[in-house]
């Protein structure tokens, strides 16, 4: 079970830094939603790109 805490705690790091990651010519963001639980991962990217 200490592992599969782990493999959480890793993903959640993952997803996070790649949440970070600005966008250079965009108006867009990420967002990075985690369940109570610890085992729901939602990543958005929301906004306007200008075309």
């Amino acid at each position: 079970m200490d592992r599969l805490n782990e493999y959480q705690q890793i993903i959640q790091e993952v997803l996070t830094e790649y949440a970070a990651i600005p966008y250079y010519h965009r108006e867009l963001q990420t967002e990075l939603i985690i369940g109570k639980d610890d085992k729901d991962y939602l990543l958005i990217t929301s906004g306007w790109e200008k075309v």
